[in-house]
């Protein structure tokens, strides 16, 4: 299942029970926040973030991904941060 969406300002905290996610960087700059890490993305970057790794993102300018998480996504594995 592949996801593409444009994130607007900033997002609340979240995190998946199992399996990985992973993230294209296709338009944009944004400050990803994982497990208190701070990461700047940009145009070209893959992220990946491991099962139960709370995370949020804080765009600078017109941010846009396409997400796969693995195993297929299920709305009941996801939980808040």
């Amino acid at each position: 299942l592949l996801l593409i969406w444009e994130i607007l300002n900033k997002h609340n905290p979240l995190s998946l029970l199992r399996g990985n996610e992973i993230y294209f960087v296709l338009r944009g700059i944004a400050l990803i926040v994982v497990a208190g890490k701070e990461l700047k993305a940009k145009v070209g970057d893959i992220i990946i973030i491991e099962p139960n790794k709370a995370h949020f993102t804080i765009t600078y300018k017109d941010f846009v991904i396409a997400g796969v998480n693995t195993p297929t996504f299920k709305s009941k594995n996801l939980c808040p941060g």
